[in-house]
């Protein structure tokens, strides 16, 4: 080969180590003048890591990953890099850019307004959030706004004014092993609620809540496609904990466990898991473990095409509710090898007599009843499976052998060395702190 020819060869070989160099390349930040730099330099595939600490600030994203090379914003000890944005409307603002992954970051305390677009932390197309945690925002935590192709892996979701996580107008989403709880646990006065422009309000014993009828609580699903939810653990919000509401095709509960989430005013706030007003469905709530909630364990409303299978109820109800609402009708609901332990099954709303379950489409076979079976059915009580196959028609099928009852998560709330408070991170010794941004 000739002289020029080894210096071309040379030449390319530079140039495509160089770029990959570049690529790979990590911005390393302790403090939030070196945090935005590295922002506003991202390219595809670099990666910022983020020193222990508090950063007082809002992330703001300029560039886009591409689909083999994500960004990465990364926190070097998952749950040590706090993101504090404390009267600031939003921890983290993009404009459209996709292919982001998050992971082991805290965002908390931002000043925003209620819903799933206005968010303390909204997610763009193809984003990854993996181990984060959402804290004390003033409305949502975290919202999926008509967005596709998003994965929430590993969160907490805990203490947001309003709601924890709300999803609205998208696609393709799965949010895994995820805990959420104790949302919309309340301001301590109606000034600091109005300043969350929170007009949903409520007062309740010396409190001011965000009310549960409207959209409060710790998650809720609208208007989207094919949203799967595993192994999701909720409990202690004030409404519903996981909420299938308005218009949803191809939703999954999956494994989930639902408990103790209360009540604000009405009986029927405290739902654990609600299927609301989805006149098309499919919608399939499988091996969930519901128990103790305030309202329904849960509740099937003005929806088609809902499976319940392998579920555990224990000191709950399952209940149907058929409002007159444009659009819909209950209909094609199936639940079968269901455990039900000190359980009701109920109706509420709307006409119930003998023959609704041949009317509507309403399945209910070979579950199993620990103890004796009840079913509160058009203001009439039906007591034992006799009973209630001579009357409802129900319960004809003998019951196949349960399935392993699904296990409550070890931990009810996230282990508090895993979150650190504003003092205990700005104080660690060798953890990088945070510098004068002056």
């Amino acid at each position: 080969m000739s002289r020029a020819g080894w210096w071309s060869l040379w030449l390319v070989a530079t140039l495509c180590l160089n770029a990959g160099s570049a690529r790979a390349f990590t911005f390393q930040v302790k403090n939030e003048r070196e945090l935005t730099r590295a922002l506003a330099r991202l390219r595809p595939g670099n990666t910022v890591l983020l020193a222990d600490g508090v950063y007082r600030t809002s992330l703001r994203l300029t560039r886009s990953g591409t689909a083999d090379e994500p960004i990465l914003i990364r926190a070097a000890h998952p749950g040590r890099a706090v993101i504090d944005a404390a009267g600031l409307p939003t921890a983290l603002e993009h404009n459209g850019q996709t292919h982001i992954h998050v992971d082991g970051l805290v965002f908390r305390n931002a000043q925003n307004p209620p819903q799933a677009e206005q968010a303390m932390v909204r997610a763009g197309n193809h984003w990854t959030l993996r181990g984060c945690t959402f804290e004390h925002a003033t409305g949502a935590g975290l919202g999926l706004p008509g967005v596709r192709h998003v994965r929430v892996l590993d969160a907490v979701v805990q203490h947001n004014g309003q709601i924890g996580i709300a999803v609205s107008g998208s696609q393709h989403v799965l949010i895994r092993d995820t805990l959420i709880a104790h949302n919309n646990d309340g301001f301590d006065t109606e000034a600091e609620i109005d300043r969350a422009r929170i007009a949903e309000k409520v007062p309740h014993r010396g409190r001011w809540y965000t009310n549960p009828a409207w959209e409060a609580g710790g998650m809720k699903i609208s208007s989207s496609t094919d949203v799967r939810l595993e192994r999701i653990h909720a409990h202690d919000n004030i409404g519903p904990a996981l909420w299938a509401d308005y218009n949803n095709r191809d939703v999954l509960f999956l494994d989930c466990h639902v408990h103790h989430n209360r009540n604000l005013v009405e009986g029927w706030e405290g739902i654990g898991i609600f299927v609301e007003y989805n006149a098309q469905g499919p919608i399939a709530v499988r091996g969930c473990r519901v128990e103790a909630n305030q309202g329904p364990g849960l509740a099937v409303a003005e929806s088609r095409h809902v499976t319940l299978e392998n579920n555990y109820f224990i000191d709950d109800e399952l209940e149907f509710r058929d409002m007159q609402r444009p659009g819909t009708m209950f209909q094609h609901i199936t639940a079968t090898d269901n455990v039900f332990e000190r359980a009701v099954v109920q109706t509420s709303l709307g006409t119930w007599d003998p023959d609704s379950g041949a009317v509507k489409s309403i399945t209910l076979e070979r579950n199993h009843w620990r103890g004796e079976a009840v079913f509160r059915w058009g203001g009439q009580t039906f007591r034992g499976l006799d009973e209630i196959r001579r009357h409802l028609g129900f319960e004809n099928q003998p019951p196949s052998p349960p399935e392993a009852e699904p296990s409550p998560p070890e931990a009810e709330t996230v282990p508090p060395e895993a979150v650190p408070t504003p003092s205990e991170a700005e104080s660690a010794p060798g953890q990088g702190g945070i510098a004068d941004p002056g």
